[in-house]
């Protein structure tokens, strides 16, 4: 097993229990799956481990965890059954062991639930919370994470209770000087840290409930503080858009749970219980939160039921849950990484100005003055903008939007994102109340805002508000200008003035690198390795592989490529054979099962290419028709609708195209000219077409840049021009666009650098390129070492691959990057738990190595 099972806590556990692998990790826990000896039962240990400086706290924490859940027993609560303190002051829980996966990787993996799904499992966790809470424990951090689907018994299960408030503890007061739980699903009053109860965590299950229906994870990606003031002060976009198949009692039975008044929540949890499963139940009369894009309404909503926030201290300790990485909060208050684990701050008792200005800024209640800060720049710069603005931030209603009401909206949007974050801190320390009073001089609409501090957040809100409701009812596409700093690269010159001329796309790549698989072809055989749980290695087991198997079949395949857990390969007759995982349909075989070997696409027809995306794949012919099959969620298909397909269906374009790239729930495509052309999934950008609004046939991307190749990744798209220059557009939280910051792209933005690429790659969070010499560059996300650079450091413009060999193809997918030699080998680096690099091992590499057995 890991090496970390030779770690004294563990040697300390293997008299009682048999270690048998590792479940997950994060950065103060590891938790193994092991065998009691005794009674002969598979469970799950979680170690805290010395390793991590174990503290008197942390180990209280666990050990409340243990007596709180020991009074819990019930079936969707996952079961303590015993805790062992360890001689290296580490701690042990020793807990029942879940045959399944969390509620966060099955929404990552499967996409958004269907209706009938989704409220079982909020059933599930319904009933556990009611529970819990006649018995005086309230969860404090219902998330995803922390529920647990049981693939044996269909049942959802509530874990982790290590933060939960209950009668054992007395009586609760006020947590005036602490603030616990995970900011993207705490409740408006968690947040405030004042006296919570039960309906605390019906709001956190109503955004659960949000989350698995849509795919939308609320606010993530921001800092903890912009989180935070989200959560209190700004809805969701209405359920009833999102999902319209869902019926109306699961719909206000929710939207009622995520009320930011807790009085206008459900009383209890049986009462939302009850709501969601009663056909017969009537919904109030009274609306229950803003269930269109009204903007009078939010703001009225906001005026009434949502108090100003109480200013945080900007010292945050973070401190995450077993199975997640570590939200790392600066002292600034910034963070710079997603904000999935459970968060940990202090209220200071330290006044404003005895901690200086700069400071001050950067707590939460300072947020909006960083924002005028930099409107105040801007607004100087741009007289239009400032009349706009002036008359947004005063509440005048605009009436009717026009179009050119849409763009400066988005402009707001982008001096929002752009140089409120990109000079954040150099804003901090700026902008004082003293600067800002200077600054303010040169703006009217500056000086009324900061002048109106105590309607700060509602000006703020009504301005956000507005921009989403206009931009919503726009005709046209909203084009957001790309952002200032630092400055994109224009197109050149030469190529936006030639007739553009016919292209000739490269060859698909030999090697594919999936979530946690790869697939190869080599003299007509596809050899896989890696992940096998649902069949995705084609050899007709489920069995994970560390080194090359052969995929069972005798038909000699010219090109593979493979996604999540499914493969899809092209015969050398041009038949489309998939394999793998196919809840979806995404293998085209007519059916919704699994196939563990090499099964043909149905309908007969022939292609010359296939591409495996999320939960979908697509194929074009000889003659440039694409078609597409399985997971439909947000048009992925482009046949027009929503509907999944289990057998292929014709995008709905006269477009003819010469390349196609699939990512998690996007498509696109090139023309015979090298025109882009998006489709799908848009909430970053990603379609390129300058909105976020999600398309269902292909729509041009916008900008006259024509590319030879293009790649999708996971919500990016990268293409490469006729000349060779990288361009990118989508999301950018890990600078995975390479354009040299963190900030999303909804239009084609160069990569930063002067270097010329003749193949790129759009991986989960990454992206790679390939030079005309055999030299790799990746940049992005790099936690496992998928840039191959040596390091494990992200990087927001490309970095050499430490490669020794010359390299002929390039892909990469979740985190993990695969490439073939000049010489016929093949070589992978990045993240290796499932044996995905192929060299017989699973420990992540950071550069190169080769797959043993490989070609």
């Amino acid at each position: 097993m890991a090496e970390e099972a030779t770690l004294p806590e563990v040697r300390e556990l293997e008299a009682d229990y048999e270690i048998l692998a590792e479940l997950g990790r994060g950065g103060m826990a590891i938790v193994y799956l092991a065998r009691d000896r005794q009674l002969g039962r598979d469970v799950a240990i979680k170690v805290i481990h010395a390793a991590i400086g174990v503290d008197d706290a942390v180990v209280a924490r666990q050990l409340l965890e243990a007596r709180t859940v020991a009074q819990l027993q019930h079936p969707n609560v996952v079961a303590i059954y015993a805790v062992k303190r360890l001689s290296t002051r580490g701690l042990a829980l020793v807990m029942q062991y879940i045959p399944g996966r969390s509620l966060d990787r099955a929404i990552h993996e499967d996409g958004p639930f269907s209706p009938e799904r989704a409220e079982a499992v909020l059933s599930d966790i319904a009933a556990a919370l009611a529970y819990a809470h006649a018995r005086g424990v309230v969860h404090r951090d219902v998330k995803p994470e922390n529920i647990f689907l049981n693939d044996e018994t269909g049942r959802a299960l509530l874990s982790d209770f290590g933060i939960a408030l209950s009668a054992e503890g007395g009586k609760q007061e006020a947590t005036t000087d602490l603030l616990v739980g995970t900011p993207a699903y705490m409740s408006p009053e968690q947040i405030d840290g004042i006296v919570i109860d039960g309906r605390s965590d019906l709001f956190s299950l109503g955004i659960v409930g949000y989350e698995m229906l849509t795919g939308i994870r609320s606010w993530v990606d921001e800092p903890v503080s912009d989180v935070m003031y989200r959560q209190k002060f700004e809805w969701l976009p209405p359920l009833a858009e999102c999902r319209p198949d869902v019926p109306d009692r699961v719909r206000i039975a929710l939207e009622r749970a995520m009320q930011k008044n807790r009085d206008a929540r459900w009383e209890s949890a049986g009462a939302f219980l009850a709501a969601l499963t009663d056909d017969e139940w009537v919904p109030l009369s009274t609306p229950v939160g803003p269930v269109t894009g009204s903007t009078n309404r939010v703001a009225a909503h906001l005026a009434t039921t949502t108090p100003r926030p109480t200013p945080l201290a900007s010292t945050v300790a973070p401190l995450e849950t077993v199975q997640f990485r570590r939200s790392e909060v600066a002292a600034d208050g910034e963070s710079h990484a997603p904000h999935r684990g459970m968060f940990v701050a202090r209220r200071s008792t330290t006044t404003p100005a005895s901690r200086g200005s700069g400071r001050w800024i950067a707590a939460l209640v300072g947020i909006p003055l960083l924002l005028v800060a930099a409107a105040v720049v801007q607004l100087r710069r741009d007289p239009a903008l400032q009349a706009r603005a002036s008359r947004w931030l005063a509440g005048t209603p605009d009436g009717a939007p026009t179009h050119a009401d849409s763009v400066q909206a988005a402009r707001l949007e982008a001096l929002r994102d752009s140089a409120a974050r990109a000079e954040s801190l150099a804003a901090r320390h700026a902008a004082d109340s003293a600067a800002l009073a200077v600054a303010a001089a040169d703006s009217a609409a500056a000086a009324r805002l900061v002048a109106a501090r105590d309607s700060e957040y509602r000006a703020l809100a009504r301005a956000e508000s507005t921009r989403v409701a206009t931009a919503r009812a726009a005709a046209k596409p909203v084009v957001v200008p790309p952002p200032t700093a630092p400055t994109p690269v224009a197109a050149p010159a030469a190529e936006s003035t030639v007739v553009p001329v016919a292209i000739h796309p490269p060859a698909p790549s030999l090697v594919s690198a999936g979530g946690a698989h790869t697939c190869e072809v080599t003299g007509g055989a596809v050899l896989c390795w890696g992940a096998n749980d649902r069949g995705q290695l084609g050899d007709g087991t489920a069995v994970r592989r560390t080194g090359v198997v052969h995929v069972e079949s005798s038909v000699p395949f010219t090109q593979v490529s493979v996604s999540v857990d499914h493969s899809c390969a092209i015969s050398r007759a041009g038949t489309a054979y998939c394999w793998g995982a196919n809840d979806d349909g995404q293998l085209g075989t007519g059916d919704a099962e699994s196939h563990m070997v090499p099964t043909a696409v149905t309908g007969g027809r022939t292609f010359r290419v296939v591409v495996a995306g999320g939960a979908h794949s697509c194929a074009l012919t000889a003659s440039g028709e694409a078609y597409c099959w399985g997971r439909n969620s947000y048009g992925q298909l482009g046949t027009g609708s929503t509907a999944g397909s289990d057998a292929p269906e014709r995008v709905a374009t006269a477009v003819r195209f010469v390349a196609i790239a699939a990512g998690t729930s996007h498509t696109c495509g090139l023309d015979a000219v090298g025109k882009a052309y998006c489709w799908g999934q848009n909430s970053y950008g990603q379609l390129g077409d300058g909105s976020v609004i999600v398309r269902t046939v292909p729509e041009p991307v916008a900008g006259d840049t024509h590319f030879r190749t293009i790649a999708a990744g996971n919500a990016q798209t990268c293409g490469l021009t006729v000349v060779g220059d990288a361009w990118c557009w989508g999301r950018n939280s890990y600078g995975q666009l390479g354009t040299g910051d963190t900030q999303p792209h909804d239009t084609p933005t160069r990569v930063h650098g002067d270097v010329t690429f003749v193949a790129i790659t759009a991986g989960s969070v990454h992206s790679c390129a390939l030079t005309a010499a055999g030299e790799a560059f990746c940049w992005g996300h790099n936690s496992y070492g998928q840039l191959g650079d040596g390091t494990t450091t992200d990087h927001v413009a490309p970095v050499h691959v430490l490669s020794t060999a010359t390299l002929a193809a390039i892909d990469a997918s979740g985190s993990h990057t695969c490439a073939t030699t000049t010489a016929g080998s093949t070589v992978c680096w990045g993240d290796n738990s499932d044996g995905q690099l192929g060299d017989g091992t699973t420990t992540h590499r950071s550069s190169p190595v080769a797959a043993a057995g490989g070609r």
